[in-house]
């Protein structure tokens, strides 16, 4: 019994090093695959950065996925905001931007400066010398409006004309 004793004893000795071993690689690997999943994180918001509507398009992509697997989870409600969310999405990958509230921004100042810049110029043609009818005045008003609208319209458009 005491040479079996031994033996085990003798035994119990290497499972504890492979014990810890397999401990220590646990680890290693545990430590790898956090770094790997740091970097991946910021390869992947660098990557946004860079294809905003590649970007766009995933998250569209993913939405449109999802409510086809949850849809029967959700309310109408929540079905119409998810639906919207998506179509923005899709809109916001054909202009080659992350998110479609960016080129509304821009359209809604580009908007305002050309409606400044137009009534300044309309009221400032009022005064440019006498008018010698109120003819002539509703007629630099209603030319001058008119180019207002058409200021307007182009500017509204002008995100649809860009190229991606």
């Amino acid at each position: 019994m005491d040479e079996l004793g031994s033996a085990a004893a003798g035994s119990i000795a290497p499972v504890r090093a492979l014990d810890t071993a397999i401990a220590g690689a646990g680890s290693s690997a545990s430590s790898a695959n956090s770094a790997l999943e740091g970097f991946i994180s910021t390869a992947d918001q660098l990557a946004e950065k860079m294809f905003p509507g590649e970007y766009a398009l995933r998250e569209a992509q993913e939405l449109m996925a999802l409510l086809d697997q949850y849809r029967d989870k959700l309310d109408s409600f929540q079905i119409a905001g998810v639906e919207g969310r998506i179509a923005d999405q899709f809109r916001a990958a054909e202009l080659g931007i992350r998110e479609l509230e960016e080129a509304t921004k821009d359209s809604a100042g580009n908007m305002a400066d050309e409606i400044q810049k137009t009534l300044g110029s309309v009221l400032g043609s009022l005064f440019d010398g006498p008018l010698d009818s109120a003819e002539e005045f509703f007629d630099k008003v209603m030319t001058g409006m008119a180019e207002v609208k058409e200021d307007q319209v182009n500017a509204m458009f002008a995100p649809l004309k860009e190229p991606n």
